[in-house]
């Protein structure tokens, strides 16, 4: 017990050290700013100046002490951050010294706890390695196992990143074994805790997409696509609310820029075409959200710009591949587009009986249209 109240306060006292040195460093501000803004005994605070200059200087001088506030608050933003990390590295350097209990000193330091977390890589390293050769007594359930351990760190960190932490702390063969459950051919038992913990902790969907490592350099990739959609359907049915709707959803994925993998997002799941899948409904939704964000963007994607780049994707003619995704997710953008002119079943009969070579045109005609500005009077 004392050990643990020996470690508990230490890293509770260094950041309350940190933290108050911040506060100080306001306070101190406050009060300079409060006696610098009051007049002089005998002092006329106007002294013959207008109220024009009054206001430009009130103005100049907020703006200065602003200016004032950014500098110190960059000066010393290193120092709290220097001040914290070696607060924490003291920390796991007591608890290995003393032989505290992995789960003892995973918990003192908040590893895992979002922003209450006080540990950094270096931290980390040291904790993973002394958990990993911690001699468990006789009798007792050995703490520590690499999914456990990934499963806390996940939490807070991309999946890529933590499997480099179990590397540098000199644990190839269990960052191997993680990589390895990650991605075989079924939904693992290491993803469904990792949805776990994220759900436990409330953990927003955008946020999980830049966890599975998504939002770095989006590309179609299965196993994490399918991953982040499932928790994006978890999500909604446990807490609901403005989070999980198509379009919040959508946001992480429209700020990507891909706009090929963005048409055919609905494309990339296996079972894109089996209405009765339980995420069928959602990715729908999805999808209907990023075609309208694709449409509503500065670039205003249209209908022959997406057959642009589904061409460069797909490095075919795709209107003459009526078959395959890229067809029929410019077919799908195309509608949703046309729906907003009021002319989609025009669109619709276009795809159904035209040529390529017709659609294309079709296409060309339609995104020269302005929005609400032209008709359709002949075709």
């Amino acid at each position: 017990m004392f050990l643990r109240q020996s470690v508990l306060f230490t890293v509770t006292f260094l950041w309350n050290q940190t933290e108050s040195a911040l506060d100080n460093r306001n306070k101190t501000h406050a009060v300079a700013l409060n006696h610098s803004s009051l007049p002089r005994p005998n002092e006329n605070p106007f002294d013959g100046q207008t109220l024009l200059e009054l206001q430009e200087s009130a103005t100049v001088n907020a703006t200065n002490r602003v200016d004032q506030e950014d500098e110190a608050r960059l000066a010393i933003s290193p120092l709290i951050g220097h001040l914290r990390n070696n607060a924490a590295i003291f920390a796991a350097n007591i608890a290995v010294t003393r032989k505290l209990p992995p789960a003892l000193a995973f918990r003192a330091l908040r590893v895992g706890k979002g922003q209450a977390d006080l540990t950094t890589d270096e931290v980390l390293c040291i904790l993973i390695k002394y958990a990993s050769e911690y001699e468990t007594p006789i009798g007792q359930e050995r703490w520590y196992n690499p999914e456990k351990v990934f499963s806390l760190l996940v939490k807070t960190r991309p999946v890529d990143k933590v499997l480099d932490l179990f590397k540098a702390a000199g644990l190839q063969s269990d960052a191997t074994k993680l990589r390895g459950l990650l991605y075989q051919d079924d939904f693992s038992e290491l993803r469904k805790s990792m949805n776990t913990e994220w759900l436990t902790s409330r953990t927003k969907p955008d946020v999980v997409f830049g966890l599975l490592g998504l939002s770095k350099n989006y590309t179609p990739q299965p196993l994490n696509l399918y991953h982040w959609v499932l928790y994006c359907h978890q999500f909604k049915q446990k807490y609901g609310g403005k989070a999980s709707t198509a379009k919040k959803i959508a946001e992480p994925l429209l700020a990507t820029k891909t706009i090929p993998s963005l048409l055919l997002f609905r494309e990339d799941f296996p079972f894109a075409h089996d209405p009765h899948h339980e995420l069928m409904d959602l990715v729908n939704m999805i999808q209907r959200a990023l075609y309208e964000g694709l449409i509503e963007t500065e670039e205003r994607i249209s209908p022959l710009l997406a057959c642009i780049h589904l061409r460069w994707y797909a490095q075919k003619d795709v209107l003459k591949l009526p078959t395959e995704g890229p067809f029929r997710a410019l077919k799908a953008f195309t509608l949703a587009y046309t729906r907003r002119l009021g002319i989609e079943e025009t669109a619709i009969q276009v795809f159904l009986r035209e040529s390529p070579e017709e659609i294309f045109e079709f296409l060309k005609w339609i995104s020269l249209l302005e929005q609400g500005s032209k008709k359709l009077d002949t075709l």
